[in-house]
C-alpha cells in the first residue's frame, strides 16, 4: 500500500486589506525561490486563496500538499 499525501492548512488573518495586499505583494517577490525551495522537499502542490464569504474578515488560506508525512517533517529539520 502507498503512503497517503499530507496536506497542510494555514490561515493567516489580517487587520485589513491593505495588510493582506502587502502579504500578497511579498509572496509574489519570493514566488518562485519558495516553490522551489519547498519542491526540493517533496512539495507537490502549494495554493493561496482568499476567504470571502464573511463580512470584515480579511483572511487567506494556505495549502501545502506533500508527497508523504516524512517529506514534510524534513523540511521542518
Amino acid at each position: 500500500m502507498t503512503e497517503a499525501k499530507f496536506t497542510n492548512f494555514t490561515t493567516c488573518n489580517f487587520l485589513n486589506d491593505v495588510d493582506l495586499d502587502i502579504f500578497i505583494d511579498a509572496i509574489k517577490k519570493i514566488y518562485s525561490y519558495m516553490v522551489k525551495e519547498m519542491k526540493s522537499r517533496g512539495l507537490l502542490h502549494w495554493s493561496l486563496k482568499r476567504v470571502w464569504n464573511q463580512n470584515d474578515v480579511h483572511r487567506l488560506v494556505m495549502s501545502y500538499e506533500y508527497e508523504s508525512k516524512k517529506a514534510y517533517l524534513k523540511k521542518l529539520k
